[in-house]
């Protein structure tokens, strides 16, 4: 739909819509084309030419277009968004500074305007370490102790990893290792899983982490709000998205009510319907099961009852990469080989393989190319590393099954488009 900031447009209130005199790309191969279509209750139900559509439109308000383009709405299927909306309003960056130097003076500077005994928020980009600060290395506990020692201290690479100080590790108990096990979810007291803690030879911390971003204090439903609002049109809607599929990191969260025994399948489809459960992601390298795993079976089951997607993350884990031992974190599991199973077993449960799935990225095209109900989101990944064959088959027999997903704020949908523009996707495959 156009803008409302086009010149002369003013956004039809209500949720009915009669759209005429614009010119339609339908993404339907079947009617590529179309003048004019109608929406009810924010669904399009029909396409075709003004005739058809004042037949049906009732006393939904009418909008002439005068002849501009109009697209279906574009989905980002796989995105942080309000956990990083609010990140970038609340958590100072460090990205930009040359230096390991630089970065201490800053979080020091952020500090000194924070009551003693409260935690310092900052980010950071993985990728500016160690190729792009003076010092060639990756920032550290030490370096954050220089900076305070009187305030536990969190700079937040993107969504997964974390660099801590040595209060900020005390804080959370990971700072001796004998008591790592009893470490639990702040959010429900539930055994932790996929945080993995670097540790130096002295058996402490050296700051870098996985999964510690519960020890946050948490925000405002308000400063959730405020900062969707701010930064959603110009991070999303001014890139042509108009919906987005958030993987939520937010705290309370929805899912952590289903952590304990679920009961029988139906049982636990009601239990989803009354926690407004929109679909699971599930992320077998940190949870360390392959996805054919017969106990999770009757999970799937309540799953596919209840008509919800099941996302799996498959390929490589940037969870453990360069951490020594890869810090626990088994690829194998990552092979999206072993979807096959689950969906020649759950043949009406609607599966996504989250990411490229370097290096098994054939076996996904398989398994997508053959199962029906196999999709693969391409998020994660700059477009400009996509394998030859992947392009290649986006551009062919999966033109209809490869979706859109940013993982925004690993990559912004920004820089995805503009990198996808340049890998030969034809333009009736790309929108």
């Amino acid at each position: 739909m156009p803008s409302g900031d086009t010149p002369g447009f003013s956004t039809p209130t209500g949720r009915d819509l009669s759209l005429v005199n614009a010119d339609i790309i339908t993404l339907d191969p079947h009617r590529p084309a179309a003048s004019a279509a109608l929406v009810r209750d924010g669904r399009i139900v029909l396409v075709g030419d003004a005739r058809e559509v004042r037949s049906q439109a009732g006393n939904a308000p009418e909008y002439d277009a005068g002849g501009r383009v109009v697209i279906p709405g574009f989905v980002d299927n796989h995105c942080h968004v309000e956990d990083s909306c609010v990140v970038g309003d609340e958590q100072p960056t460090l990205h930009g500074l040359k230096s390991i130097s630089e970065m201490v003076g800053k979080v020091r500077s952020v500090a000194s305007r924070t009551p003693k005994g409260e935690w310092v928020l900052m980010q950071a980009v993985a990728s500016d370490f160690p190729n792009d600060v003076a010092e060639k290395r990756w920032l550290n506990r030490q370096d954050l102790d220089e900076a305070t020692q009187e305030h536990p201290v969190m700079v937040v690479l993107g969504i997964h990893a974390s660099i801590l100080n040595t209060r900020g590790w005390k804080e959370t108990g990971y700072w001796e290792l004998d008591n790592e096990r009893n470490v639990l979810w702040k959010g429900d007291g539930t055994p932790r899983m996929g945080s993995i803690i670097q540790r130096d030879e002295s058996g402490h911390p050296s700051g870098l982490a996985t999964e510690v971003w519960d020890f946050r204090p948490g925000y405002k439903v308000e400063q959730y709000k405020a900062s969707l609002q701010r930064h959603f049109r110009e991070w999303f809607l001014s890139k042509g998205l108009t919906s987005i599929v958030t993987i939520q990191d937010t705290s309370p969260n929805e899912f952590l009510a289903l952590q304990t025994p679920l009961g029988t399948p139906v049982a636990a489809a009601d239990k989803f319907s009354t926690h407004s459960i929109r679909g699971f992601k599930f992320h077998p390298p940190l949870q360390q099961f392959f996805a054919n795993d017969p106990l999770a079976y009757p999970l799937y089951e309540a799953i596919a009852e209840a008509r919800l997607p099941a996302l799996f993350h498959t390929g490589h884990s940037g969870i453990g990469t360069r951490v020594r031992g890869g810090g626990g974190v088994r690829q194998k599991y990552g092979n999206p080989i072993y979807i096959d199973d689950v969906a020649v077993d759950f043949p009406d449960m609607p599966i996504i393989m989250a990411h490229p799935s370097f290096p098994w990225q054939d076996e996904a095209i398989s398994v997508c190319l053959h199962k029906p109900q196999v999709y693969i989101d391409l998020s994660g990944w700059s477009p400009k590393y996509f394998s030859p064959t992947l392009v290649q088959y986006a551009n062919t027999l999966l033109k209809d099954k490869v979706l859109f997903g940013s993982d925004f704020p690993v990559i912004t949908p920004d820089r995805w488009l503009k990198d996808f523009e340049s890998i030969g996707i034809k333009e009736e495959c790309g929108r």
